[in-house]
């Protein structure tokens, strides 16, 4: 078996791809860890960044030992055992992620939700998803971008309303209401965009039904809550029915920095 240890690397730390004699090898492993995701990148052709889960990092001043054998890559079926691979000689690792220590100078995923929530015959204010956002997720200087959260309306004509809240319990007492849209559209997606910095949460007008801020924010103020981001945090989306015989699918959130 064929090992390599990487060593003496003070930042966090994400490892693409292992090389050798500039020929990429597959069939990769870990001695000394079980980081399942690195050696899904390792161990494939993905190239997208935005893939990468926030806590897939090495921590600064990790030791890690990469080992290379056929007997690895029988063990491990998930990986093609019809690559023939030339005689190992030496394993050069490439490192084409190496980041600060809060991680933050690329895009994270922070929600990525694609379950979907269906209500019907409801008229109150209904909670239809929660977001856990653990603690330093964001900088104290950032962004926080809504990307996206559709909702699809079926059954029957009318209105509904969605309310968007930040807190720092799981509930909406005492929570703060970040946005709101009315609509009436048989498929629509809400877009918001907040700075974060010195310890507040600043967007277009809290109060203002905007499908889009960055279209529909002419002639609205901006808005401001605190927003600790050293501390848990979740966000939580609500929805009201005005016609008791529509279904509102809410079937999709993301949220980055």
């Amino acid at each position: 078996m064929q090992t390599f240890t990487i060593s003496g690397i003070n930042e966090y730390y994400f490892i693409f791809s292992a090389f050798q004699n500039n020929i990429k090898l597959f069939g990769v492993g870990f001695e000394t860890s079980n980081n399942l995701d690195m050696l899904g990148f390792i161990n494939s052709d993905f190239a997208d960044l935005s893939l990468v889960p926030v806590n897939a990092y090495f921590p600064p001043l990790e030791v890690v030992t990469l080992t290379y054998s056929k007997l690895y890559m029988e063990q491990h079926k998930a990986f093609s055992t019809n690559v023939v691979f030339p005689q190992p000689q030496i394993v050069y690792v490439n490192l084409p992620v190496s980041v600060p220590l809060d991680m933050s100078p690329w895009v994270k995923n922070i929600v990525k939700d694609l379950v979907p929530f269906n209500l019907t015959g409801v008229d109150i204010e209904t909670v239809s998803k929660s977001y856990f956002i653990p603690a330093n997720t964001f900088k104290s200087d950032d962004m926080l971008f809504l990307k996206s959260l559709g909702f699809m309306r079926t059954l029957a004509t009318g209105s509904f309303k969605v309310n968007v809240y930040i807190n720092t319990v799981d509930s909406l007492v005492n929570a703060v209401q970040i946005a709101t849209y009315t609509m009436s559209r048989e498929y629509t997606k809400i877009k918001r965009s907040y700075s974060l910095s010195a310890g507040n949460l600043v967007g277009v007008n809290f109060t203002a039904s905007i499908i889009n801020d960055e279209m529909d924010s002419i002639d609205n103020y901006l808005s401001s809550t605190p927003f600790d981001t050293t501390v848990d945090n979740y966000l939580i989306t609500t929805l009201r029915l005005f016609n008791l015989v529509m279904n509102v699918n809410q079937f999709e959130c993301v949220i980055t920095n």
